[in-house]
This record gives structure tokens, sequence and C-alpha cells, in this order.
């Protein structure tokens, strides 16, 4: 059986059960204030608003923000750890991205910032899936920001294949508390832009900038080859 080193698009699961609040020793969690303001200025909405934070991950942003918010992650672990924050106002969520438990136009927008979670999934077909499923859940008009991590900086990666546009790294992770160290292997897309527009606009969204994205520092600027990220600000069509 051939080996799938996306591990069908789940891999992130077992890691993030793995381990728990240790999740914020990785770097790019480390700038969540900053990017909490960011995402309340780009998705600009009122503070009734109901919205999606898919890959949540700890839900590390949602204190910082003005919404309800739904975050939907596929680790059991890193969602156990954001309930015990005690946020009246989020909801924790066990899902799969491309398969969400949520009524169709229930939501007022959305966003997933997890850096490199739209990259887990294995292929153009489960990503179109997500950008699917993401539309089919919030209302027509609402505005969805979207990470990815771009192909052109990521190509001075040392693990990156330039025949797949992907990184595959090797992480040996330790447990909470000084529990057991787990090694654990991620693979990564890194996107064009044209990529991403393309699969958006297939799926029903407009896409209405394409910015720049370096962890914990956003801004609403044109994309450098250099960033490791995009973020592709996308509005779900009115049709």
């Amino acid at each position: 059986m051939r080996d799938d080193p996306f591990q069908a698009g789940l891999a992130f699961g077992a890691l993030g059960d793995h381990i728990r609040e240790n999740y914020l020793q990785f770097e790019y969690t480390r700038g969540t204030r900053q990017e909490a303001a960011f995402l309340t200025q780009a998705l600009d909405l009122p503070t009734e608003a109901r919205v999606l934070d898919l890959a949540c991950g700890l839900g590390r942003h949602e204190a910082l923000l003005p919404w309800q918010v739904v975050g939907a992650d596929l680790s059991r672990g890193l969602l156990e750890v954001a309930a015990q924050g005690g946020l009246s106002r989020a909801a924790w969520l066990q899902a799969e991205a491309r398969h969400l438990p949520l009524a169709s136009a229930s939501l007022d927008g959305a966003f997933s910032v997890c850096e490199g979670a739209f990259g887990l999934l294995p292929d153009d077909a489960a990503h179109e899936h997500l950008l699917a499923e993401v539309r089919r859940v919030v209302r027509p008009g609402a505005p969805f920001l979207l990470s990815a991590m771009s192909v052109f900086a990521m190509c001075d990666d040392d693990a990156f294949d330039p025949l797949t546009n992907t990184m595959s790294d090797h992480y040996d992770l330790p447990a909470p508390g000084g529990g057991p160290i787990r090694t654990f292997r991620l693979t990564t897309r890194a996107f064009a832009p044209r990529e991403v527009i393309a699969m958006a606009q297939r799926t029903g969204w407009q896409v209405e900038a394409v910015w720049g994205g370096i962890s914990g520092a956003y801004e609403m600027r044109p994309l450098h080859v250099r960033d490791a990220e995009m973020l592709v600000m996308l509005r779900a069509d009115r049709a």
C-alpha cells in the first residue's frame, strides 16, 4: 500500500492530542495578541457575529476577539485545554474541516490562521472540499480570512520538495509535565497565490485581497516573495 505522507489530512489530530498545552511552544503561536487585533479589523464584523475559527488549536485568539466564536479542530486534546479557559462566548467543536457539523448559512464569518493547516490536506480536491464546506456554513457575503504557506519563501526550506511543493519534517515532541517524547511527521504543502485564488473561485468565493503574512505581524500589505504566509481575504458569493 502506498505511503500517504499527509495521513489523509488527519496528521495533526494525534500530534495535538499528545502535546496539549505544549502547543504554545511552537514559535508561530507567540503573536496571538497582534493577530487577534488584525482579525478584528480585517473581518470587520459586529460584536454579535458568530464566527468560525477553523483549526483553532487551543483557541488562543478567542478571548481577544469581540465575537461569539465556534472553534473547530481535529484534536480532542487541544480542545479540552481550550475549554478549560472557561470562555463562555466560545464553543468548541471536534471536527474535520471537510465535514463540519454546522447548519448551512449559520455563521457570519470565518478565519483559519493556524499557519500551515490548509496545507496539511493531501490534494487539490481536499483543499477545494474544505473551501466549499466553509462556504456552505457561512452566510452569503460573509468574510473568510485564510492563511496558507507561500511557495516563494518555502522553496528555500531544506525540506522542500520542488516536485510536490511540500515540506516533510519530523518533530520530537514531549507530552505536558515531562511526559514521553513522541516523533511525528508532518507534510505541508505550500501554494502559489494563483492556486489558492483558483480553488476559492471554483468553490463560491470572491477573492478580495492576498496579503503577505508573518506570524504575529499581520498587515494589509501586498504579498512579498519573502513572506512565509499569504493571507487570502475571501468573501462568500451572494448568489
